[in-house]
């Protein structure tokens, strides 16, 4: 599963709930691959349930393989694309 535009907008508690709820099914069983702008040292602020926020957090780093892509124009205007 890939998620785009994780953390674009702050998630309600329910949204938080739903997350940990879909994480905690995916966790080392399916892999997901997170896409986003915020680095990971803000993604905890960006959640008020902060007991989920760790329990999210601590299954996404578990083993995983982080790849930092930057870039100093946005790729829709490298490319030309209409956005």
């Amino acid at each position: 599963m890939i998620i785009d535009d994780w953390f674009l907008t702050t998630p309600s508690r329910q949204q938080i709930q739903q997350l940990h709820t879909l994480i905690d099914r995916r966790h080392k069983t399916a892999s997901t691959i997170y896409c986003t702008q915020l680095p990971p040292g803000q993604w905890h602020d960006r959640m008020e349930e902060k007991i989920l926020a760790d329990a999210i957090i601590d299954r996404i780093t578990t083993n995983a393989h982080a790849t930092v892509l930057t870039c100093d124009e946005s790729m829709r205007k490298h490319f030309g694309l209409p956005g």
